[in-house]
């Protein structure tokens, strides 16, 4: 199945074939019609078709040689030949006829190519006309031997038979001798025994010049047949050096770009990647602010901020059920002395140690805080009543009751707890905290170490 690029080439050969305004036969050794172009149908056919018909039938109504026939010159000396007659075929008009040999590998004329010019002007017209004229007779061998690109010719067994000066500049000969008789497989480098086989197409392949260089070309043949025999092949062969050095360059620049893509995405990648962990470390920062705003730098327990916000939301949370909700202020008793005695290292020791003991006695749901200095705070919610709440006192008591232990010396203090219930004892985070300082001062004034409730008597306020 001929490719695409095939079928274009042929299209083309065609195509300038038939545009050309003088009449085109091509006639074979016995005389007959193998090839005519448009313009020769139209002048000659008369709405029939002369393939295959005795040339000098068509144009003189006989098959005997005459001796004005530039065919007939051709195969006797098998030389180009050139006559201009008055040709009654062609309306009793003055012609030029302009015929070419087409030989094989043995120099025998195989085929005739035949150009016939109307001159009948030209013979009446100035010479400016006449020369008019002139380059139009020669327009299919300008086409052949003024084409950029090269062509060649070969016969049914492979020998060049034909080649236009483009194609032996290209090869670096210096005659057309040089080439022709030759087989064709000498000039190209071509692997593909498809190719090889079928001559047929459009295909790349390498042209192997006389100084033994290689130049890529791009090749378009086409098989020419007569009466369905295979009579030789016509390959067009165009240079393609700009191009593929054109090809190659954009491959370069290709490449250069996706290295730049991949150099400027590496980038990226790590501008992404810098700016995430400067994001991050913002956000941590943050978060580190936050939270030295609402925690005790020692103890790392809730400040009086972050109670006090919390102790409103439980306040608002209790409101709408059933349960009690407990506030404990705690002081620590005789902590004084522990700075004095052995040091403030010691006592930020036994802050911290403190804050320890008193969270493992509660439940994950209570907040403790320091509020400053050695004074605590703490919020219990859902509580049923008020003998929940002394149990947790209770257990703050005995756990700090315990000797604490720093540098191998033994460290003792108390907890002085005052408790104040919401609602019984305040409805606002002020007034619960207030009353359980003053029972916890109830308890500083009356022996220490223990808890009490708040109860109205206490503070006069209340």
């Amino acid at each position: 199945m001929e490719t695409q690029s095939a079928i274009d080439a042929n299209r083309q050969w065609e195509d300038t074939f038939n545009a050309i305004e003088s009449i085109i036969v091509i006639v074979d050794d016995r005389h007959r019609i193998v090839r005519a172009n448009a313009e020769a149908k139209k002048r000659l056919a008369h709405g029939e078709n002369i393939i295959g018909k005795h040339c000098h039938t068509v144009f003189h109504n006989t098959e005997t040689p005459i001796k004005e026939c530039a065919f007939c010159n051709v195969l006797a000396t098998g030389k180009p030949s050139h006559v201009e007659i008055k040709e009654k075929a062609l309306g009793d008009r003055w012609h030029d006829f302009y015929a070419y040999p087409v030989k094989d590998g043995g120099n025998v004329v195989r085929q005739v190519v035949h150009v016939i010019t109307d001159i009948h002007e030209r013979k009446s017209q100035t010479e400016e006309t006449k020369e008019k004229e002139e380059k139009a007779s020669d327009l299919f061998e300008c086409i052949i031997e003024t084409t950029n690109d090269g062509i060649m010719i070969e016969n049914d067994k492979g020998a060049v038979v034909f080649a236009n000066q483009a194609l032996i500049k290209l090869l670096r000969y210096e005659q057309e001798k040089d080439v022709l008789h030759r087989p064709w497989i000498d000039f190209f480098s071509l692997d593909d025994e498809k190719v090889i086989d079928d001559k047929n197409g459009c295909f790349e392949s390498m042209l192997n010049t006389s100084d033994g260089k290689k130049i890529p070309i791009l090749i378009s043949s086409t098989r020419i047949y007569f009466k369905n025999e295979y009579i030789g092949v016509l390959s067009v062969i165009k240079d393609i050096t700009e191009h593929k050095k054109n090809e190659q360059e954009l491959a370069r620049y290709r490449d250069y770009l996706e290295d730049l893509v991949r150099e400027r995405t590496a980038k990226l990648e790590k501008t992404t990647e810098f700016l995430k962990k400067e994001i991050e470390e913002r956000r941590l920062a943050e978060e580190r602010v936050k939270y030295l705003a609402l925690h005790d730098n020692l103890t790392g327990l809730p400040n009086r901020l972050l109670f006090f916000e919390r102790l409103d939301h439980e306040i608002k949370r209790t409101h709408r059920s059933p349960h009690k909700l407990s506030i404990f202020f705690l002081d620590l008793d005789g902590f004084k002395s522990v700075n004095d005695q052995f040091g403030h290292e010691a006592g930020d020791y036994v802050l911290k140690e403190t804050a320890g003991r008193i969270q493992k006695c509660l439940r994950d749901t209570d907040m403790i805080a320091r509020l400053g200095g050695d004074e605590f705070s703490i919020i219990l919610p859902d509580q049923r009543d008020e003998k929940t709440s002394e149990n947790v006192a209770q257990r703050i008591i005995k756990s700090i009751a315990y000797p604490y232990h720093r540098n191998g010396r033994e460290i003792k203090i108390g907890v002085s707890i005052g408790i104040s219930v919401y609602p019984k004892h305040g409805r606002d985070p002020h007034s619960l905290v207030k009353n359980a300082d003053s029972a916890m001062y109830k308890i500083k004034n009356s022996g220490k170490n223990n808890y009490v409730f708040f109860s109205p008597g206490s503070d006069p306020s209340f």
